[in-house]
Order: structure tokens, then C-alpha cells, then sequence
């Protein structure tokens, strides 16, 4: 089994915590303009890079679960394939599921090699720090 850590100079407070719902573009911008020069009032503002963006395809998600009060990632930690030996990140790692031909998936994992493609190629247990511990992090 491997253990993956959290990775404690990542752990933040969440801007979203408590929500239920959030927002996510469906499709490519509907608009989209790329400037370097602006007029507003007959003066002239030159703006470095930037990107003015407009999208009518977003979609509002719903969770059951409201989202955490903080966010963090884990340290990248190698993984060994038991099929091929293969060593890689954990990141790595791909998910598969196979229908049984109904609207429901027969089977999933998360944890696929990316090399042979076998299924459940390593044991990982991930590090759960308590919110106490995660908020200390946060400061």
C-alpha cells in the first residue's frame, strides 16, 4: 500500500465553502477579444495582454455535499504497477469504467495504469487531516 501525503504549503481556506452549486463553461467562448490598446474619455491606455472573455454556455452543478471549508493537494508520490512494473506518479493514475449496457456502470476504478491499461494496479491510501489540523495549515 502506498500512502500519499497532503501537501501542507498547499492547504487554503475555500472561497466556496458551504456552497452547494457552482458554474462551469460547457462549450468554447462565444466572444472573445484580445486588445493592447483601450480609448475611454479621448485618453488612450495601453493594456499589456489582455483577454476580454464572454461565454453563453455555462452550466450551473449542483452537489449533494456542500463543499469543504479548505483545499489542498497531495505531494506527487511514485506508484508501481503490479501488472508491469511500471513506476509513475500517482497524478498519473487513470480512470475506466465498463457498462453492462444499462444506464448504471457494472464496474469503475480510479486507479489504472497508464501504461498496460490493467485495472486497480496499486493500493493507495490517501493522508485525512481533520479541519483543526488543515485550518493551523491555512495561516
Amino acid at each position: 500500500m502506498t500512502f500519499i501525503r497532503v501537501d501542507r504549503d498547499s492547504v487554503k481556506r475555500n472561497p466556496r465553502s458551504g456552497r452547494t452549486d457552482f458554474q462551469v463553461c460547457t462549450g468554447p467562448p462565444t466572444y472573445e477579444r484580445r486588445t493592447n490598446e483601450v480609448s475611454a474619455d479621448g485618453e488612450t491606455w495601453i493594456i499589456t495582454n489582455q483577454t476580454t472573455t464572454r461565454t453563453d454556455n455555462v452550466q450551473t452543478i449542483h452537489t449533494l455535499a456542500p463543499a469543504g471549508p479548505f483545499l489542498f493537494d497531495y505531494l506527487l508520490t511514485k506508484v508501481k504497477c503490479v501488472e508491469c512494473n511500471c513506476e509513475f506518479d500517482h497524478t498519473k493514475l487513470e480512470s475506466e469504467s465498463e457498462d453492462n449496457g444499462s444506464s448504471e456502470y457494472d464496474w469503475y476504478s480510479e486507479r489504472v495504469c497508464p501504461r498496460c491499461g490493467k485495472w486497480d494496479c496499486c493500493e493507495l491510501e490517501f493522508e485525512k487531516l481533520s479541519n483543526e489540523v488543515l485550518g493551523v495549515l491555512s495561516l
